[in-house]
Parts: structure tokens; C-alpha cells; sequence
């Protein structure tokens, strides 16, 4: 008797048991759902829209699709992306323009130091004489000219100015 008693007891452990762990199993399993719907989809689909940025930057203003009622925190990642986003944009187009004004400033720079060097280079008897600039980078240094001098001389000046900047370079 005393052992048919502990058998039961033991079954019946045993059942409590099997009971515990089936409610451990469906809690895990309805947390997993809650976890995969409500934070690892939205991550991967923030990871994911973030790799196609870093591929092609006109993907920009492509729209994630997240569920409703993000937690706390997914809603911060989101919020913080599109102000990085955000930043980007005006960055970028802030660099465009000063870029723009570089190039016309740059484009005027050339000029500027096209028309320094001579339009019509003097005759010098038994000589051909003709000249050649191409700058380098849009601005350079380099300089020359051709002068006539008394008593049919002809003078020539050629200037370098390396790293000293356009000012100097101009100067």
C-alpha cells in the first residue's frame, strides 16, 4: 500500500510536471510571436531598408513597413532614423550648393587667369613662337607672357607659384 502510494504520488508529480512545462512551452511560443511581430520584424525591416541605403542613396525616401503600436523603443529607433535621414538630406544639399558656388567661383578663377596670359605673342624674326596652357587641376600657378623690348628684343617671363594658393598663384 505504502508503494501503490508513492507510485501515485509519482505519477501525479509527474503530471504537474508535464503540466508546468506545457504552460513554460506556450508561454515562450506566444512571447516568440509577440517578440517577432512587435520588435524583430520592425528591426529587420529597419536593418534591411538601411543596407538598400547604403547600396543606393535614392532609396532615401523609401517607406518602411511597420505594425501598429511599436514598443517604446522601436518607435525611438524610428523617429532617430528619420531625423538622421533628415540630416543627410540637408546636409547633402547644403554640400551641393556650396559645391555649386565652388565650381562658379573656380570657373571664375579660370577666367581670371586666362586673361592674364597674352592674347597675341610679338614676331620674332627667324623664329616661330606660339604658346600652349593647360592648367593641371581648374586653377594653377603657372604663368607666362611675351613682351617686345627695345631694339627688336623680345622678352619672356614664365611663373610657377606651387602650393601657395590662388591668391598667390593669381598674384
Amino acid at each position: 500500500a505504502k508503494d501503490a502510494a508513492a507510485l501515485d504520488l509519482f505519477r501525479h508529480s509527474i503530471k504537474i510536471i508535464l503540466l508546468f512545462f506545457i504552460i513554460i512551452v506556450f508561454i515562450m511560443a506566444t512571447l516568440k510571436k509577440f517578440l517577432d511581430h512587435k520588435i524583430i520584424e520592425p528591426l529587420e525591416a529597419i536593418a534591411s531598408a538601411n543596407k538598400k541605403l547604403q547600396k543606393d542613396f535614392s532609396a532615401l525616401n523609401h517607406t518602411i513597413k511597420l505594425p501598429e503600436n511599436l514598443p517604446l523603443e522601436i518607435q525611438t529607433i524610428v523617429k532617430s532614423r528619420k531625423r538622421m535621414l533628415k540630416t543627410i538630406i540637408n546636409i547633402s544639399e547644403e554640400r551641393l550648393e556650396l559645391l555649386t558656388a565652388l565650381n562658379k567661383q573656380l570657373e571664375r578663377g579660370k577666367k581670371i587667369q586666362h586673361d592674364f596670359l597674352p592674347r597675341n605673342l610679338p614676331k620674332v624674326i627667324h623664329c616661330d613662337v606660339s604658346s600652349y596652357f593647360h592648367p593641371a587641376m581648374e586653377l594653377s600657378g603657372d604663368f607666362y607672357d611675351m613682351f617686345e623690348l627695345p631694339q627688336n628684343n623680345v622678352g619672356f617671363v614664365i611663373g610657377d607659384v606651387s602650393g601657395k594658393g590662388v591668391g598667390s598663384a593669381l598674384f
